[in-house]
């Protein structure tokens, strides 16, 4: 079979049998250690949903899902410009041979595009595949992310 990408809800993504797997495997590439072990918050994504600012897209192996791909669509208050951010973005190791990654990002670029934005960020670990894939398909470094965890100073 083809791995198939597909507009799907986020009750879709939560409730598919690998969701678990795929989130660990997510966290183990792209976790965050400070904020500790994933607990993704499937409230506050179909709030999002609901308010029409979050897509969803999945990449499914038949009926396994093996990627998925959360677009939020927000603005810059500073600038006035609304934009497409990849809030999640992953593809598991066993899947991204064969460009179903490429894919994946196209099909979240044309959501921006059907919405008439004409800007897209992602953010990727560093020295991340995502961090070699996404200059290849024309984006650039813009600004580097930082993290400081507070303590009882």
């Amino acid at each position: 079979m083809s791995t198939a990408i597909r507009s799907c809800r986020v009750a879709d993504i939560e409730q598919a049998p690998t969701i678990d797997a795929l989130v660990a495997e997510y966290v183990e590439e792209a976790g965050v250690p400070e904020m500790g072990p994933a607990n993704p918050q499937w409230e506050q994504y179909r709030q999002l949903e609901a308010a029409g600012h979050l897509h969803c897209f999945g990449a499914w192996d038949d009926e396994t899902l093996v990627g998925m791909c959360f677009v939020l669509i927000s603005s810059v208050p500073h600038f006035g410009v609304p934009f497409a951010s990849l809030e999640t973005f992953f593809v598991t190791k066993s899947h991204r041979a064969g460009g179903i990654g490429l894919r994946l990002l196209r099909t979240a670029e044309g959501l921006a595009r059907h919405y008439g934005l004409k800007h897209v960020m992602a953010t990727a670990p560093a020295e991340s595949a995502l961090s070699v894939v996404l200059p290849r398909r024309g984006y650039r470094e813009s600004n580097r992310v930082y993290l400081r965890v507070l303590d009882d100073e």
